[in-house]
């Protein structure tokens, strides 16, 4: 019996990371559906699943509905954002510097992506807006601590830029 349980698992583990793979190989594909498309563009399910070799029906195997699979892109765009992101919050350079250096990642991959940019922000005060207030939160607190643990006198327009 215990055999058998074992089997079943091993089955089981097998399954869940090939509908893992799938799920990813079914998110990247609508990456590139939107990149290659002008922003805004309305997209469909059948070119997700033709660009990803896959029959529609296999897509909403993995997606219980289209607002599913809309919100399931919109958080692996975030993903890949944040990705970009969260290298470039570090303690070099001064206050000014560093939210420059955010910004200006931010700012970059929108000019790189406006497809996949408009796209997460379509939700209106949804995901993407949720990710910035959380990138935004992790980069004040981590400039708070910097000036906290190294004892910097900041002037007063350095202060305006660290709590903004």
């Amino acid at each position: 019996m215990a055999q058998a349980t074992a089997a079943g698992d091993g089955r089981q583990a097998r399954w869940d990371r090939h509908n893992a793979e799938r799920r990813m190989q079914i998110l990247q594909a609508a990456l590139v559906v939107l990149e290659s498309s002008p922003p805004g563009a309305e997209f469909h399910v059948q070119q997700i699943a033709e660009q990803a070799g896959l029959n529609r029906t296999v897509v909403y195997r993995h997606f219980t509905d289209r607002a599913d699979l809309d919100r399931a892109v919109r958080s692996h765009i975030l993903d890949g954002l944040a990705a970009e992101l969260l290298p470039h919050i570090t303690l070099d350079g001064t206050v000014r510097q560093i939210i420059r250096r955010v910004v200006s990642t931010y700012v970059d991959w929108v000019v790189a992506h406006p497809s996949l940019h408009r796209f997460a922000d379509q939700a209106g005060a949804g995901p993407l807006q949720h990710g910035i207030a959380q990138i935004a939160t992790t980069l004040a607190q981590l400039l708070e601590a910097a000036v906290d643990l190294l004892g910097l006198d900041l002037d007063d327009d350095d202060r305006a830029a660290l709590v903004t």
